[in-house]
């Protein structure tokens, strides 16, 4: 069984091709605790 850590923040993949719309959005969820991945 795999355990994870229940204090790890929550990791998102954020993928949309508008660099104007993914990058704030990165940047809230980042500030709230999140870890962030991006795409295009």
């Amino acid at each position: 069984m795999v355990t994870t850590d229940p204090d790890a923040p929550v990791h998102v993949l954020l993928v949309d091709d508008e660099q104007t719309l993914r990058e704030p959005l990165a940047e809230y969820l980042l500030g709230q605790g999140f870890r962030i991945s991006e795409a295009e």
